[in-house]
C-alpha cells in the first residue's frame, strides 16, 4: 500500500470490504478521481479489472483479508462509514407499497453479495465494535441487513441466509444506546412519512395471524387477520394494501368449506385490483396471491372451470414476479395441476406436478409439499396406467412422508388427499 495516492488508498479501503469476485464498477464510479485511482490499484496488481466493464473489479479474498486486518480500529471504522454509504447510494429499500415487487431485483441482485460479505466481516468475532461508528451510520447497516433478509425471504432463495441477515440485524441494534436508537428511529419514520401505529399494528396482526395458524389454532387465527383486514383498510383509497389478510381469509374459509366468508373480504380486493391493475398485471406478486385466492374460492363453490381459469392467469404472474423455483409459484403449479386432474388433462397436470417437485427440491421446510406433490404424481401415472413409474413416486413419497409424521404407521392405499394435504400449511393447500 506504500506509495498509493490518496484516492487510491481511499477506493482500496472500499474495496476490501465488498465481496471480492464481483465488485460492480456502478458501486464506486462516483468516487474522487475514480478512474484514476482504479487504474493504480490495477497497475499494483492489488485489483483484477475484468475483461467486460459489467463484470467489474476483483480481488483475491486472502489480500482483501490481510489489507483488512493491518487497519488500526479508527482506520477500520472509517473505512466502515465509506463502504455502508457506498451501499446507500444505490440500495433501493423495501417500502409497503414496493415490496413484492420484482422491478427491484436488479438493484438487490447487484448489492446484496456486498451486504452479505459485510455482514460476515463486522460479526463481533471478526471486527471491532461497530457501535463505536456514529449511530446513523450503525443503524443504516442494521437497515441494509434487515432490508436484505426481507429481500431474502421474499425470493425465498435461502432461509438460512434469511436467518443470517436477520441475526446480524438484532445484533447490531442490541450493541446500541436506546437513546440513540429511539433518535434515529424517530428520523427514520419521519423521513418515510407513514402512519406509523395504525400500519404497523396492521402488519402485526397479519403476522400474528400466520403465528396462529402454524400452531394450528385457526379460530384465533381468523381473528388475527380480521384485525389486520380492518387495520389495513383505514387508509383510505388502499383497499389493495389489504391483499395479504384478504387472502388468507379467502384461503382458510375455501378449506373450511365456506367460500361465502372468504368472498367477503377477498371480492373488494379483487374488484380494486380489476380497476387499478387487471388480471394480466406483472408488477407484484400480490396480484398473483389475489387470483390464486380466488381460484381457491371458486374450488370451494365446485366451479373448477373458473378456479383453472384464475389459477392459470396466478401462475403466469408468479412465473414472472417471483420465479419458477419459488415455494409460492410451485404451490399454484400444484393447484392448477389438481384443476386439470378435474377434466381429465393428464400431460399439462404431470408437467405442472414436474416442475412442482423440482422447485420444492430438497430443501426441508418444503418437505411436506413435496411429498404431496410426489404422491399426486404417483396417482396420476397410476390413473394413466403406467403402474411402473406410479411406484417409484409413490414409495418416494411415502418415505418423505414417514420423516415428516412417523408415528402415521398408514400405507399409502389407507390415506386420502385430505391426510396429504393436512401435512401442509394452509397457505400451500
Amino acid at each position: 500500500m506504500h506509495g498509493l495516492s490518496a484516492n487510491s488508498f481511499r477506493l482500496l479501503m472500499r474495496l476490501v470490504f465488498l465481496d471480492p469476485h464481483h465488485i460492480p464498477e456502478k458501486l464506486i464510479v462516483h468516487l474522487p478521481d475514480y478512474e484514476v485511482a482504479r487504474d493504480e490499484l490495477v497497475k499494483s496488481a492489488l485489483v483484477k479489472r475484468k475483461a467486460e466493464p459489467e463484470e467489474g473489479l476483483a480481488m483475491q479474498e486472502p489480500a482483501q483479508d490481510a489489507l483488512r486486518g493491518g487497519l488500526l480500529p479508527m482506520e477500520w471504522r472509517r473505512a466502515l462509514v465509506g463502504v455502508v454509504g457506498l451501499l446507500l447510494n444505490v440500495w433501493s429499500f423495501t417500502t409497503f407499497e414496493t415490496r413484492n415487487q420484482p422491478a427491484r431485483w436488479k438493484v438487490y441482485e447487484m448489492c446484496v453479495p456486498h451486504a452479505a460479505r459485510l455482514r460476515e466481516i463486522v460479526s463481533p468475532e471478526k471486527a471491532p465494535c461497530p457501535s463505536e461508528c456514529p449511530a446513523d451510520i450503525v443503524f443504516d447497516m442494521a437497515r441494509i441487513f434487515d432490508d436484505a433478509a426481507w429481500y431474502s425471504a421474499e425470493r425465498a432463495s435461502s432461509p438460512e441466509e434469511t436467518a443470517a441477515f436477520a441475526r446480524a440485524t438484532w445484533t447490531i441494534v442490541d450493541t446500541m444506546r436506546t437513546t440513540d436508537l429511539l433518535e434515529v428511529i424517530d428520523r427514520v419514520f419521519k423521513q418515510w412519512d407513514i402512519a406509523r401505529d395504525s400500519l404497523a399494528l396492521a402488519i402485526c396482526y397479519n403476522n400474528l395471524g400466520i403465528a396462529y395458524s402454524l400452531l394450528n389454532d385457526i379460530p384465533a387465527s381468523l381473528d388475527a387477520w380480521e384485525m389486520a383486514y380492518a387495520g389495513f383498510g383505514e387508509r383510505e383509497g388502499r383497499v389493495l394494501d389489504c391483499t395479504w389478510p384478504a387472502a388468507s381469509l379467502a384461503l382458510v374459509y375455501a378449506q373450511r368449506g365456506e367460500p361465502e366468508k372468504g368472498a367477503k373480504f377477498l371480492d373488494p380486493v379483487f374488484d380494486e385490483l380489476l380497476d387499478r391493475r387487471g388480471c394480466d398485471d406483472r408488477t407484484t406478486s400480490e396480484t398473483g396471491v389475489i387470483l390464486r385466492a380466488r381460484g381457491h374460492l371458486r374450488v370451494a363453490e365446485e366451479n373448477v372451470a373458473e378456479a383453472l381459469g384464475f389459477h392459470e392467469l396466478a401462475l403466469a404472474n408468479l412465473r414472472v414476479t417471483l420465479g419458477n423455483s419459488h415455494y409460492q409459484t410451485a404451490d399454484c403449479m400444484y393447484n392448477l395441476a389438481q384443476d386439470l386432474l378435474h377434466f381429465r388433462r393428464y400431460e399439462e397436470a404431470s408437467k405442472l406436478l414436474d416442475e412442482a417437485i423440482e422447485a420444492y427440491g430438497d430443501i426441508p421446510r418444503y418437505r411436506p409439499t413435496a411429498a404431496r406433490a410426489l404422491w399426486r404424481k404417483g396417482r396420476l401415472l397410476r390413473e394413466t396406467r403406467r403402474h411402473l413409474e406410479a411406484e417409484g413416486f409413490l414409495r418416494e413419497a411415502m418415505r418423505v412422508r414417514r420423516e415428516i409424521v412417523p408415528e402415521d404407521e398408514r400405507g399409502e392405499g389407507e390415506l386420502k388427499e385430505e391426510d396429504w394435504d393436512a401435512l401442509v400449511d394452509y397457505y400451500s393447500r
